[in-house]
């Protein structure tokens, strides 16, 4: 449960979705990003909407599960690390003039490490500081 009145991202919402745990929160910031239909988000300062949604949550174990398994897919889907550098990628590239979009390769989908092994990220790590 998340009951801020205030959030930017809400990174514990995502530690706790990559656990397979769905959640409760508050409707500020970014959660409701983050969330999506994986949990349940209700209005800031409103505690009883609250308890009645973890309520909701406690007294369906099937829905429960099911949301966590979702939580957890929908982390490995958009807010891992290897997302986060390949949206960088494509920003970069595209701010370079390049119009080939990134997809990584079969390979690299079960350890995404080995991208990291890519010339480009090389180039990035040692020419970066030039830019």
């Amino acid at each position: 449960m998340l009951s801020s009145i205030s959030e930017g991202f809400p990174f514990s919402i995502i530690e706790a979705m990559s656990c397979g745990r769905t959640t409760v929160s508050t409707d500020v910031g970014g959660v409701r990003e983050a969330v999506g239909d994986t949990g349940l988000v209700v209005p800031p300062r409103e505690p009883e909407k609250m308890a009645a949604a973890a309520l909701t949550l406690l007294k369906d174990d099937r829905r429960r599960l099911e949301l966590g398994e979702l939580s957890r897919q929908r982390v490995i889907d958009r807010f891992t690390l290897r997302r986060s550098v390949d949206a960088f990628r494509t920003v970069y590239k595209e701010l370079a003039g390049e119009d080939e979009v990134y997809e990584p390769t079969l390979e690299t989908v079960a350890d995404w490490t080995l991208e990291l092994r890519d010339p480009w990220y090389a180039a990035v790590a040692t020419e970066g500081a030039d830019w």
